[in-house]
């Protein structure tokens, strides 16, 4: 079943416990993925947004709109507010519809909850399918028998233990940082950032202005990113990205997927972490 189905399907379910997905983390950075329905006569319409700024979208126009007809999904804006796409959902027999709603709507009733939303939720929780979310609501458990709640304190723990082994702390130093993410599909993976930079005395950037040492520091920082990388290999890191890379300095992303919320905080994970950011940290300032 498709979100958006999924969403029709239960949509009083949701709305009726709205305050626990604002405020339980797994639930609130669900994700709703709104993308092209083809049935909509082929408009484009693509928004991605965590299921916490949904619901209080949807509590404010509630609150404005007592007994409103179609709640908003998406709300394509135009000049001076005017909206030129909509779609929302039918309250009364939950179909989708791209119809402006008759009466006062506006852009701002879905733009200014998100943006509040994203304001006071700068960094992203670890979140569930929305099928998860349904499931776990109906069956009613308490919080701390879901599966959703190990993931409630699983990147403090992950950073605990990393921090306590390797002496780095997970906001990082000047050039080395990490970070438990989430990507597509949820899927769990560990994120290290590392900034190469060659310090350069007064005789050497003289000599880069004048164009005479340029290619040999590239070359330096190309072999300290080779190094980087091969450590990250051994540590079962998968994806080497290069955010940025000037003459005297690079940074890269380093990325290992996780497949499991156990595999976070097994003992191997934790060991060959700490080992890669120790090995990294010394590479990095022996420059």
């Amino acid at each position: 079943m498709g979100e958006l189905s999924l969403l029709s399907n239960n949509i009083e379910l949701i709305l009726q416990h709205s305050e626990q997905i604002k405020t339980y983390a797994p639930y609130t950075f669900s994700r709703l993925i709104i993308k092209n329905p083809r049935r909509l006569g082929g408009q484009w319409y693509e928004q991605n947004m965590f299921m916490g700024a949904y619901v209080e979208v949807w509590h404010q126009y509630l609150q404005k709109s007592p007994e409103p007809a179609i709640l908003p999904l998406y709300i394509g804006s135009g000049m001076f507010g005017t909206i030129y796409k909509f779609l929302g959902l039918s309250l009364a027999d939950k179909v989708l519809v791209k119809k402006v709603p008759v009466g006062k709507m506006h852009t701002s009733y879905m733009r200014n909850p998100m943006w509040a939303f994203i304001q006071t939720n700068p960094i992203k929780g670890l979140g569930i399918p929305l099928s998860q979310v349904v499931e776990e609501i109906k069956a009613g458990k308490p919080v701390e028998e879901r599966e959703s709640y190990r993931l409630l304190n699983l990147r403090e723990d992950f950073y605990r233990s990393v921090g306590a082994i390797s002496g780095i702390r997970s906001e990082g130093e000047h050039d080395l940082a990490y970070s438990l993410e989430q990507g597509v599909n949820y899927q769990l993976m560990i994120q290290v950032h590392a900034i190469i930079l060659l310090e350069l005395s007064d005789r050497e950037k003289k000599e880069l202005v004048f164009g005479g040492s340029a290619v040999e520091l590239n070359d330096m920082v190309t072999e300290t990113r080779k190094d980087l990388a091969a450590l990250a290999m051994e540590a079962g890191f998968t994806h080497h990205n290069v955010m940025d890379s000037r003459t005297n300095w690079a940074k890269v992303r380093f990325t290992r997927q996780i497949s499991s919320i156990d595999e976070v905080l097994e003992g191997n994970t934790i060991s060959s972490m700490c080992g890669m950011l120790y090995a990294m940290r010394k590479r990095i300032r022996r420059l």
